[in-house]
């Protein structure tokens, strides 16, 4: 069933949703949800990576994505998840760069529901 199996690239952290298919390519602006963590002071801000830990190397059980996104060019960036993100996005080829799909919007006049 879609969406019950997450595999994840280690090398280029590209995400595929089993049954569904690759996802996009996102650009690192757009990538990356920032961690939490208890008792994590608010600067730097720290992009959380995959399977409890940051994209620096911070691992942990209690390390986990936050609802807020990560943007590598703000002041409050962790340098070292900056540097972690500059490499990983430059291992995307720039062939696969395409820009997200734009889904058809719903037409009652047309489809039996909504397009989701």
């Amino acid at each position: 069933m879609p969406g019950d199996e997450i595999w994840v690239c280690g090398w280029c952290y590209a995400v595929i949703d089993a049954g569904i298919g690759p996802r996009n390519y996102e650009r690192p602006e757009r990538r990356w949800e920032r961690a939490e963590m208890d008792g994590w002071e608010d600067q730097p801000r720290h992009a959380y990576g995959y399977f409890g830990s940051t994209l620096c190397g911070i691992a942990g059980e209690d390390v986990s994505a936050s609802p807020y996104p990560w943007v590598p060019g703000w002041a409050t960036a962790c340098p070292a998840c900056r540097s972690a993100a500059t490499v990983i996005d430059d291992r995307w080829p720039r062939g696969r760069r395409q820009p997200r799909p734009i889904r058809a919007g719903f037409d009652p006049a047309v489809d039996d529901g909504p397009p989701f």
